[in-house]
């Protein structure tokens, strides 16, 4: 006789049998924890993108792009700001821009260039490694 084998079915669980603290049991065993520099890194692309809405609606800039660390990835740590390079928004502007984006977060510096108007190692580090928002 080959040997097999058995599955002792009674005693075996199927999804639908779990209570609900099991289920969130399971769940929370899934899900892959998070490092807090990860959770910092993507606080800061929450932050950003906040800004880029900001600067796009209230300020009517044409293109809005984080460069730097943040875009790099593997350089962006707890000390880091995040840079943003905006096309378009008004000189007069400019000031009140800086200081609505600066208010979105205690935890993070935010340094908004004019790309047009900066200088030619920053245009350079936009070009290269910027990203659209």
């Amino acid at each position: 006789m080959p040997h097999t084998k058995r599955l002792n079915i009674k005693n075996s669980r199927t999804a639908l049998m779990l209570s609900g603290e099991d289920v969130k049991k399971y769940h929370l065993r899934s899900l892959k924890p998070v490092n807090s520099d990860e959770r910092h890194r993507l606080n800061a692309w929450k932050i950003a993108k906040m800004a880029a809405h900001i600067l796009h609606g209230k300020f009517s800039a044409q293109r809005v792009t984080v460069f730097g660390s943040l875009a790099e990835g593997h350089s962006f740590n707890a000390n880091s700001d995040i840079d943003i390079a905006a096309w378009g928004i008004n000189a007069s502007k400019y000031y009140k821009a800086v200081a609505d984006v600066n208010e979105l977060s205690c935890d993070f510096s935010i340094d908004l260039v004019d790309p047009v108007d900066c200088y030619e190692s920053v245009r350079k580090s936009v070009e290269m490694c910027g990203i659209d928002l």
